[in-house]
């Protein structure tokens, strides 16, 4: 066996060991599509690489259609996971349909009008464009790109380059083809393919598990019975908005909400039907709320505002419009119709000062609420 023949053999492993890990990803966490389209194209490449071993036992026209047949459906599969991540309507078809096309250009240029550079080059560009769109997709997101993220760019950047060099070199072989320049195409593609496919695999690894941490987190920080935020994100928040406050010296609000005589729901009607009723009010008490303000459970019958940038008495109207919207109608829940009504404490929050400090006065405005009547809203100290 010479030397050729173990790189193969060992760029058959690394391949086949990277779709057992993806593939396992997608397995084992949520079924994600795109782990299983990039387990796909690693199985893809596993019997591109084995077939190198074998190019001899095969004619040439067949084994070349073959390969070039599965290198493009394994960068089809690369480029759709990137796009099924980013949450795009997955589009089969068209990539389908441009495998065929570029196959057929492949298989005409070899066989029926023989042109050796174009058809060495129409599977590498394929490749660039494939990469550089892969990338773009990455940096339009919509939000900051995670340190695997970045590192997928600069892998997917670099590999489009490189089958971008490798394609234009192939060009300059013209119809008749060139050794010489040929072998200029083989030692970049050498260079640049098994490195490039161990850096995509690598990657997608680690934004698997970069985005399976991201779920946990979110998981810890999510109440799920509402699907707001639970008590520990919130004052994490809260904290946060605090130190912002001190930075900017713009004002910060915060407000408690418990729902009044909820005790009696669940002893009337069950917790289940109690269950319901925190679950609608979660919805009542989201709608109208600005997109900087947060809205969390922070206890059974307890809804925790978060209000950046809003002074005393803003908060207070904010907190009336949405007592408002609460005992506007009744709730209805398992066929039952219940009024519900809400007790409120505000309170301004000093940035110099410790957020327990301000939860203290929420509390006793909260507290005030209550025996003054309930469904009503108090503040910490007169509306400014």
């Amino acid at each position: 066996m010479n030397q050729l023949v173990y790189i193969f053999v060992a760029q058959v492993l690394i391949a086949l060991m990277l779709s057992a890990i993806l593939f396992l990803c997608w397995l084992k966490v949520d079924r994600k599509p795109h782990a299983l389209s990039w387990a796909l194209a690693f199985a893809v490449i596993t019997v591109s690489y084995g077939l190198n071993i074998a190019r001899d036992l095969m004619p040439h026209p067949v084994y070349w259609a073959i390969v070039n047949a599965l290198s493009l459906t394994s960068i089809s599969l690369a480029f759709g996971g990137f796009w099924q991540r980013a949450g795009r309507k997955p589009r089969p078809g068209l990539l389908i349909g441009a495998i065929i096309v570029v196959e057929t250009l492949v298989i005409w240029f070899r066989s029926v009008y023989e042109h050796i550079g174009l058809t060495m080059a129409f599977v590498p560009y394929f490749s660039m464009v494939a990469m550089f769109a892969s990338a773009a997709v990455l940096l339009t997101q919509g939000r900051r790109l995670k340190a695997a993220e970045w590192g997928m760019v600069i892998v997917v950047t670099v590999f489009g380059v490189a089958q971008g060099a490798a394609a234009t070199v192939a060009l300059q072989q013209g119809p008749a083809g060139d050794l010489e320049i040929r072998e200029v195409y083989n030692q970049i593609n050498f260079l640049t393919m098994p490195a490039a496919f161990a850096g995509l695999g690598l990657f997608a690894v680690f934004i698997i598990a970069s985005d399976l941490a991201d779920a946990m987190r979110e998981l810890a920080l999510t109440d799920s019975l509402t699907g707001l935020t639970n008590r520990r994100g919130f004052w994490d928040a809260a904290e946060r908005a605090r130190s912002e406050a001190a930075r900017t010296g713009e004002p910060l609000c915060i407000a408690l909400a418990d729902i009044d005589r909820f005790k009696r729901v669940n002893d009337t009607h069950g917790h289940p039907v109690g269950d319901e009723v925190l679950a609608a009010m979660a919805q009542r008490l989201s709608s109208g709320l600005r997109a900087s303000d947060l809205l969390a459970r922070v206890g059974g019958e307890e809804f925790a505002f978060l209000l950046p940038r809003t002074k005393l008495s803003d908060a207070v109207a904010i907190c009336e419009r949405q007592l408002e919207c609460v005992t506007a109608s009744p709730i209805e829940v398992s066929g039952l119709e219940l009024p519900i009504t809400c007790s409120f404490g505000v309170s301004a929050v000093d940035p110099a000062d410790s957020m327990r400090s301000a939860i203290a006065t929420m509390d006793e405005a909260l507290y005030r609420a209550k025996t003054n009547g309930r469904n009503r809203v108090e503040a910490s100290a007169a509306p400014q």
